[in-house]
């Protein structure tokens, strides 16, 4: 089994996991559990026999690596984050941390596998919760002003940051931007919140990395990769930063 090596400080991690994807997949010869999901499938185009156990992302049927959940049929399976569907309560929660927001900014760098399915999620919510969606698009670090000059001069009154990979990058000015806007923000990974963000509702990552350890041992005991079901998360975390809470004063039911 081959475990991922760390990753380059100041190297753009989007690139980092398609070249470890590469790398890795190219030299397997018994095993690779990968994370995210973009290292998977990039490892996937190498082989097609070696198994390859996912331990964080989604999509992995919009990226053509699984047949389904329950029958993945090839050699990928894991554990994925479901973060798709669980756009409509992140828009509900930042309805209820500020229920006066109307118009919401939506952070993304329209890349991620599953950019479309969360954009159809959010603007079914957005019609429920009475909410106009803005679709603020950032593909590189110089269209990173982008997000001040859409959400500036009170076009936008809340932010929701989707899950993205390739956003990650720019964790640190995403906040800082969120910060000086004054946008009550929710995110799609608690990392944005130890950085200074304020409020992320996510599946649980520990229980997913554990999840994974048990799809390597099974497969090594001799399971079949395109027989053992892709898991969805069933435990999920609210992670709410504490500075943030006092600052906005929110308040949340046990």
């Amino acid at each position: 089994m081959r475990i991922l090596p760390p990753l380059d400080v100041g190297v753009p991690l989007g690139y980092q996991r398609h070249r470890i994807g590469d790398q890795f997949g190219a030299r397997l010869s018994s095993l690779g559990g990968f994370d995210p999901l973009d290292s998977a499938v990039a490892a996937h185009k190498h082989t097609r026999t070696v198994p390859i156990v996912i331990a964080n992302g989604s999509g992995p049927l919009q990226a053509g690596i699984a047949k389904s959940y329950a029958r993945p049929g090839g050699n990928v399976t894991g554990v994925v984050n479901q973060d798709e569907e669980l756009t409509s309560k992140q828009l509900q929660l930042l309805k209820t941390i500020s229920p006066g927001t109307t118009n919401v900014g939506v952070l993304a760098s329209g890349s991620a596998i599953i950019h479309e399915e969360t954009w159809r999620e959010a603007t079914r919510a957005a019609s429920d919760l009475h909410l106009k969606l803005l679709d603020v698009r950032i593909g590189s670090l110089t269209e990173f002003p982008r997000l001040e000059k859409v959400c500036g001069q009170s076009a936008c009154n809340g932010l929701f940051v989707a899950s993205d990979p390739l956003l990650q990058n720019w964790r640190t000015q995403i906040v800082g931007t969120a910060a000086r806007q004054k946008l009550p923000t929710v995110y799609s990974q608690p990392e944005y919140v130890r950085d200074g963000g304020m409020i992320s509702y996510a599946a649980n990552i520990e229980e997913r990395f554990h999840r994974a350890a048990s799809y390597v041992d099974k497969i090594l005991k001799g399971a079949n990769s395109g027989e053992i079901p892709i898991e969805q998360p069933t435990k999920f975390q609210l992670v709410v930063n504490a500075k943030q809470q006092k600052r906005w004063a929110l308040k949340f039911q046990a």
